[in-house]
């Protein structure tokens, strides 16, 4: 995957808050526990920032087409 799409970033629920804030990003895809996953939500949804939360999970994965199924 081309590193000029996406970019990783680790913290804490006001780093994703912050996120939603910035005008550049298109999309945030958050893994961890559900109570601050609804706080990233409420944050991405006033700004109106697409997010896709992944609940609950301790390793999230990307699959793409050279991913044997």
């Amino acid at each position: 995957m081309d590193p000029n799409y996406y970019q990783v970033l680790e913290g804490e629920v006001q780093t994703a808050i912050t996120l939603t804030q910035h005008p550049g990003i298109d999309n945030i895809v958050f893994t961890g526990g559900s109570i601050t996953g609804k706080y990233v939500a409420e944050a991405a949804a006033k700004n109106l920032t697409p997010c896709i939360l992944e609940l609950g999970g301790k390793n999230c994965a990307i699959v793409d087409e050279t991913a044997d199924l």
